[in-house]
């Protein structure tokens, strides 16, 4: 029997038909705004794959007992492949385990029907997913079509529905539920597998108890991502809308533009301003004088892209200015799914970092209690993006160069000045042993140094060490901390990426006095100033939290964009697009 329903039928007209509803309702999608209210039960009249190799049954199976609908849902469950009508290739054994456990939960009972008539909930669940696109999802995924008119073929017909076809149909609109929720809290693509140095782990959150215990509109809102996701959401509707209406003009090559300026170029100038709310005159833009209020509007698109904030349309606010919304998008979509990856509990205190932002954040019982600039690894250094503890500090530290940084830039430095280390105050030793020799600098050749397995160079604590006067440390296999700096005027830079990995701290003073509950300032300043290194243990390990959110919605509404200094949105927007692929080709 169940063989029969795995059975596939060749049908090329059905698929003829299929494919050309997709295609309708893709136009249909395209044309419209996202702000328009779906109704699902209008999908029902469209003609679409019904499931009819599912239907191959003997006799007609009548059932009013539920205890007995029960009993053969748990057989359904238990002898049935699930797998086989779970779509998404990467999640396929997370996604049957949360539906098993989704049935578990309901006594093993069905879900969207009372055997007689589908519930209302399961119009609601579908239009649900219908709405997916504004999370940056594709409804698509969920084969809600399908299930539109899979229902009207067993529920809209003049005999009795038949127990098998209703236990088939209320499995199908669970998986669709389960795999939503699953894309919704975990994302749709696998955090582990995606490329660069992003080492965070995926979350694999359970869905199915949130499911089975929570109204179907609660649930959903409940496994979304908490912090400013729904605010990013609205920034998708919005530039969507943009791109609906026609996006907006480029300027030439070469535009420069400042205050009292005038011409054509002004113009295009605001209407690309007011087309993103920066520039918010309420009448049409009439004349071409570069004045103040449109001065406000450069400065005020300046700081959303965290540009350097002069009213002056030079090269990088031109080139800011002339990407197009397309590309703002699916800068949205891959921060939407980067959102859905992060751990959704956090403790009271904890630490945020957003690399392509140069931004550190640290939060006291959800409220944000400092904020500082921040210098973060260069492209060929790239800062990794994982989550990690801080476990202590180090005052007055030493530097121990290791060995890359040697090759590459200690040696040159040698060789452009003999006098450099002895100049910056390096100390040698002729191991990596604790108990080394020390050596004096004049004594030791180029060739000896490039030999680093042997000699070692260790900056000791001062005003010249490169990690300033205290590091924060989160022991990783990466060897990643937080740290002071000599360096500060690179603090001055819109664009900071200039470490080797290391994210070095415009203000470490703040962030040992926000760890140090028990401690004032002038102690922290006065530990920083020890001549030998100074260990301390952090009372209660603080986590932090490396990001990469290239698009996201501040506190007072404003969207926010910055590059993609790594790379990272190109290589997973295209692996984002690529599991759309997968998923298609599944249904």
């Amino acid at each position: 029997m169940f063989g029969m329903l795995a059975k596939y039928s060749k049908n090329a007209f059905g698929y003829f038909i299929a494919f050309a509803l997709l295609l309708f309702i893709q136009c249909s999608r395209d044309r419209t705004p996202s702000t328009s209210k779906i109704n699902s039960l209008s999908t029902r009249l469209n003609p679409a794959d019904t499931f009819s190799h599912h239907f191959s049954m003997e006799e007609p199976q009548v059932v009013r007992d539920r205890s007995k609908i029960r009993d053969k849902l748990f057989n359904f469950l238990d002898t049935l492949s699930i797998s086989v009508y779970i779509h998404d290739d990467h999640n396929r054994k997370h996604i049957e385990k949360e539906l098993r456990e989704f049935y578990r939960l309901n006594n093993h009972d069905l879900y969207w029907s009372n055997g007689i008539k589908l519930l209302p909930t399961a119009d609601f669940m579908l239009n649900q997913l219908l709405l997916a696109e504004t999370h940056g999802l594709e409804s698509d995924y969920y084969s809600v079509s399908k299930l539109l008119n899979l229902q009207q073929k067993v529920f809209e017909k003049d005999s009795e529905p038949n127990v098998l076809q209703i236990i088939h149909l209320d499995i199908r609109l669970s998986i669709a539920y389960v795999t939503y929720a699953w894309h919704l809290h975990n994302g749709a693509i696998n955090a582990e597998n995606v490329p660069g140095r992003w080492v965070i782990n995926s979350k694999n959150a359970s869905v199915a108890s949130i499911l089975a215990t929570n109204g179907i509109n609660e649930a959903l809102n409940m496994l979304e991502p908490a912090r400013h996701y729904k605010l990013l959401m609205k920034a998708l509707e919005k530039y969507r809308q943009i791109a609906h209406e026609g996006g907006w003009s480029t300027l030439p090559p070469g535009t420069v533009l400042k205050i009292n300026d005038c011409g054509p170029n002004v113009l295009i100038l605001g209407k690309r301003l007011k087309a993103t709310g920066d520039l918010r005159e309420k009448e049409p833009l009439q004349d071409s004088l570069f004045d103040s209020q449109l001065e406000n509007a450069v400065k005020r698109f300046q700081h959303r892209h965290g540009l350097t904030v002069d009213g002056v349309v030079g090269k990088t606010t031109l080139a800011a200015l002339n990407i197009p919304v397309e590309q703002k998008i699916d800068q949205i979509l891959i921060n939407l799914e980067r959102m859905r990856w992060r751990s959704g509990d956090k403790n009271d205190r904890y630490i945020e970092v957003n690399v392509p932002e140069y931004k550190l954040y640290a939060y006291d019982k959800g409220e944000k209690t400092l904020e500082m600039k921040v210098i973060v690894g260069k492209e060929k250094s790239a800062t990794p993006i994982f989550n990690d503890t801080l476990e202590y500090l180090v005052f007055s530290p030493r530097w121990t160069i290791p060995k890359s940084i040697l090759h590459k830039e200690i040696i040159p430095a040698i060789e452009a000045d003999p006098s450099y280390l002895a100049r910056c105050g390096y100390q040698l030793y002729d191991s990596w042993d604790n108990n080394a020799t020390p050596l004096s600098t004049d004594s030791v050749t180029l060739e000896t140094l490039a030999r680093c397995e042997v000699i070692r160079i260790v900056q000791p604590p001062g005003p010249k060490n490169s990690l300033g006067q205290v590091k924060f440390m989160m022991p990783n296999k990466m060897n990643i901390y937080l740290h002071d700096t000599p360096a500060d005027y690179l603090f001055l830079r819109d664009q900071r990426a200039f470490s080797h990995g290391c994210i070095r701290l415009e203000f470490p003073e703040l962030l040992a006095d926000y760890l140090l509950s028990e401690w004032d300032l002038s102690k922290v300043l006065e530990t920083m100033n020890e001549p030998e290194p100074f260990y301390v243990n952090l009372k209660e390990r603080v986590p932090v939290y490396l990001l990469y959110q290239t698009a996201w919605v501040d506190s007072i509404g404003l969207v926010n964009f910055r590059e993609d200094i790594y790379d990272h949105d190109k290589l997973q927007l295209a692996q984002l697009k690529n599991r759309k692929k997968e998923l298609m080709a599944g249904i």
